[in-house]
């Protein structure tokens, strides 16, 4: 393609037209440095129309959408085993509703903690803080009925939640290895993981509550009938 590179004179003329003035009558270091200009302007567009499309960290990403997927399955495959955990425990309706606000208490009591952190100790140090307690939360989650307790059941969703407070984190994240262009489809991209792990996983768990309760009933059938012979 032709351009202002392959013929550096068109730049001196070029500027003398913009002024209305006559090309001899120009101080040739003036012409000189509209050429350079020119050249490097050139240059630039050249190395933007490359690079402008790809990502600097694509496995980086990845693993960012892998940690907001995790965060919002540990509330969403839950669900499922939330209120016969709760019913099981002696709770209402009431308790119930204090266990799922609980989860968004603790994303809110985490948000701006993570965001301070990663300034401090960057993205990396943060999102494994984040997994470890959102690992700790289920943790404590499945524990719930060796305790008893329903307040143990609320803390457990606190602690999940504030383990999963990095949506602020993970955005910035993208906005930094993103191009400016692109960086809405990332965006979605990252969104969409989000959506997954909340709505796509109680399926999951609906599943293994069933699968779960018919072995558990079995053995509570065998258990009787040994008693009983």
């Amino acid at each position: 393609m032709y351009s202002t590179a392959d013929n550096p004179s068109s730049a001196y003329h070029k500027m003398a037209d913009t002024f209305g003035l006559d090309p001899k009558t120009l101080d040739p270091a003036v012409s000189d440095h509209a050429m350079e200009l020119e050249t490097c302007n050139t240059d630039l567009s050249n190395s933007t129309t490359l690079t402008v499309d790809e990502i600097s960290d694509p496995t980086g990403f990845m693993v960012v959408c892998v940690v907001m997927f995790l965060g919002d399955m540990s509330r969403g495959i839950l669900f499922p085993t939330l209120w016969p955990l709760i019913e099981k425990l002696g709770g209402d309706e009431q308790t119930q509703g204090v266990a799922v606000a609980a989860f968004s208490l603790g994303r809110i009591m985490s948000a701006p903690r993570f965001g301070a952190s990663t300034i401090l100790f960057g993205y990396k140090r943060t999102l494994l803080v984040s997994i470890s307690f959102v690992m700790l939360g289920m943790f404590m989650y499945a524990q719930t009925c060796a305790v008893g307790q329903a307040w143990y059941l609320i803390l457990s969703q606190v602690v999940t939640g504030y383990g999963c407070g990095t949506l602020g984190v993970t955005r910035a994240f993208v906005a930094d290895v993103t191009p400016t262009r692109n960086r809405t489809t990332y965006m979605a991209y990252l969104a969409a993981m989000q959506y997954a792990g909340f709505t796509v996983t109680p399926v999951i768990g609906s599943a293994l509550v069933r699968l779960f309760n018919r072995d558990a009933n079995e053995f509570d059938d065998q258990h009787t009938e040994l008693r009983m012979g």
